[in-house]
């Protein structure tokens, strides 16, 4: 079903305005006629894709976590098209982030990094960003509030993400306790 979402007023300078009508249509957002001046030409751009560069990935979720938390509801990142900026949009982005780059939903929601597969690497950005005041998922705020907190750790927990693997630690402990480890002679 195609419908309309929202128009975006741009200014390239002073002279210049562009009008972008845009219609959203399955995983797609296509931007009918764009007027420049005398010029007009047809273009798209993917639901979720907040700096038009083509593609969706981290730093568009960045901008969506920043609106969320805001409060300020700009529409042009209503992703769900209820009217207001809120986590809903985000859950919606992943579903469009998902089936534009063929990262499965239940990774894309846990992979803090954007490399596309969810590793330790994930878990430890987010552990070493507990307590930092930033709005970036990419940081691992993934409730999109004001901080990184046990709260996105338990979201990203309950999410299924990958933490370290304790016995691995654990067992070299204990060898090292025990004496089994090589010591040097001397």
């Amino acid at each position: 079903m195609l419908q309309t979402s929202h128009s975006i007023y741009c200014c390239e300078d002073s002279s210049r305005h562009s009008l972008f009508s845009l219609l959203r249509y399955g995983t797609f957002t296509l931007t009918a006629l764009v007027f420049l001046g005398a010029q007009s030409v047809l273009a798209t751009a993917l639901t979720g894709d907040f700096d038009f560069d083509g593609d969706i990935d981290s730093v568009d979720v960045n901008l969506l976590t920043a609106e969320i938390e805001s409060g300020f509801h700009d529409p042009t990142f209503d992703v769900d098209g209820d009217g207001l900026v809120t986590l809903p949009d985000l859950d919606e982005f992943f579903l469009f982030y998902s089936a534009e780059s063929g990262v499965p939903l239940a990774i894309a929601l846990v992979d803090i990094n954007f490399d596309k597969v969810n590793t330790v690497a994930d878990y430890q950005i987010l552990q070493t960003n507990l307590s930092a005041l930033t709005t970036d998922f990419t940081s691992g705020n993934l409730n999109a509030d004001s901080s990184v907190d046990t709260a996105d750790r338990s979201l990203y927990l309950s999410r299924g993400g990958v933490v370290p693997e304790p016995m691995g630690s654990t067992l070299v402990l204990a060898a090292i306790v025990c004496g089994l480890y090589p010591r040097r002679r001397r």
